[in-house]
């Protein structure tokens, strides 16, 4: 059991740091875009999926 909870948490982490590196690469040119925007949607995502697993 604890082998599938690490690998869940092991993709949960893998997801928020490609979701982070995005964020580094927006182009400050893009207005619609804000990064506070993007992080606070991928923190909800990183939670959602978090639940999702938990259950």
């Amino acid at each position: 059991m604890s082998g599938i909870v690490w690998q869940q948490w092991t993709l949960l982490a893998v997801y928020v740091l490609a979701e982070l590196a995005d964020i580094a690469l927006i182009n400050p040119s893009q207005a619609g875009r804000k990064p506070s925007d993007t992080l606070a949607r991928t923190f909800w995502r990183a939670g959602m999926i978090a639940l999702v697993l938990t259950i």
